[in-house]
């Protein structure tokens, strides 16, 4: 098992600033500095260091938590949750249309099968003739009131 994504990205973002900051470490004791001086600078470098990491995985973690919880409220027929963008030419942005173009077309679809599912019981509620509806694994799954009627019970 590997290192978490959001745990890679932090390591590869303070990495990219290591070189940075021994590079300022270097230089600063190569000049004749207080130690409290020294110190000082090397505290706030470090803390201004982690902090920028921190930020940059929580910009990239974030909106990748809201793209699961969307997704997630998609699989699970919450078609109503919508995402947000703040800058129409953003990348993030359009993922978030995208989702909300997926939200749309599924919440179509499922209105579409209801729809149709609400005409197919009205139309096999008129005929007088028995009519049976099977799936795929031979169990009934639709009968209309002559189809009741010869079974002796309701469906």
């Amino acid at each position: 098992m590997g290192i978490r994504f959001d745990r890679r990205l932090l390591l590869l973002i303070l990495g990219s600033g290591l070189p940075m900051l021994l590079t300022a470490i270097i230089l600063l004791y190569s000049e004749p500095h207080s130690t409290t001086l020294r110190l000082s600078v090397i505290g706030g470098l470090v803390v201004t260091w982690l902090w920028i990491g921190l930020a940059a995985r929580a910009m990239v973690v974030r909106p990748l938590r809201t793209i699961t919880n969307l997704l997630a409220g998609l699989r699970e027929g919450h078609f109503t949750l919508r995402a947000r963008g703040d800058q129409p030419d953003d990348p993030l942005h359009e993922v978030f249309h995208e989702i909300n173009a997926l939200g749309s077309t599924l919440s179509e679809q499922r209105l579409g099968a209801l729809e149709a599912d609400a005409l197919l019981r009205r139309v096999m509620e008129e005929i007088d003739v028995a009519v049976f509806a099977f799936s795929s694994d031979r169990t009934l799954q639709l009968a209309n009131r002559a189809g009741e009627r010869i079974l002796g019970q309701p469906i």
